[in-house]
């Protein structure tokens, strides 16, 4: 580098650092583009959010969900609330982020561009010590989070009206959820996003449906790692 350059860059860096001490910022248009740093704040602050019960928050920072489809699964987001997440069984604990990757390279310290990025992470839940990975696109100046700690819950079986469904003791409204029909008649289908947790779903049948058959009416799911999924299937017959 020669002289004028090495000057301009000083006069550069310099007034980076002074801008950067007077409104707090961590970062300057000098150093701009995705780096391994920025993608780590990130997925740490989206894993708080889910640890701490804060969908909201975990959503705002996630373009996991795109409309009803959660990676080509058609799902609702009706679950994907701070009283779901919040009220869990059990939510994720001493999350650990294990390594970051920018173009499936180990993140090195000087840094270096590219358009997709993951991390590792590890969690306890259910009294294990489960895996996940946090996968990332960098987009318009930002690292979006496409794929996250997000599963979904099928019931492949559920009545249409007369059979309210708990999550945890709260009732859930499945009115507006998009339907498919079900394994036997008098049922519906339907796949519900959930974060990674441990839950507790019930069936709560009503005089209009008449349960048949051996399934328990409530059950214990644990949803943890890649794209987990869990299955709650009622057996069910329209009642007279």
């Amino acid at each position: 580098m020669d002289l004028s350059r090495k000057k301009l860059w000083a006069l550069l860096t310099g007034a980076c650092a002074t801008v950067s001490l007077a409104v707090g910022l961590g970062g300057c248009a000098v150093t701009s583009g995705p780096s391994g740093s920025a993608l780590r704040d990130h997925a740490q602050a989206y894993l708080d959010a889910v640890a701490s019960g804060d969908a909201s928050r975990a959503l705002e920072l996630s373009d996991e969900i795109d409309g009803e489809s959660l990676r080509g699964q058609p799902v609702s987001d009706v679950l994907l609330t701070d009283a779901v997440l919040g009220g869990a069984t059990e939510r994720i604990s001493d999350v650990q982020i294990q390594s970051v990757r920018v173009n499936n390279a180990i993140q090195g310290e000087q840094g270096s561009s590219a358009t997709d990025g993951s991390v590792s992470v590890t969690f306890v839940l259910d009294s294990e010590t489960r895996r996940g990975s946090l996968g990332y696109r960098y987009v318009d100046g930002r690292w979006s989070l496409r794929e996250g700690l997000i599963g979904y819950l099928a019931l492949p079986c559920y009545p249409s009206s007369g059979v309210p469904l708990q999550i945890d003791g709260a009732n859930v409204d499945l009115s507006g959820v998009t339907t498919t029909p079900g394994t036997q008649p008098g049922c519906e289908a339907r796949s519900l996003a959930l974060f990674n947790a441990v839950y507790h779903v019930r069936a709560v049948p009503g005089p209009t449906v008449e349960i048949v058959g051996s399934l328990p009416l409530e059950k214990k799911i644990v949803l943890a790692g890649v794209f987990p999924a869990a299955s709650f299937e009622v057996p069910i017959r329209p009642g007279r």
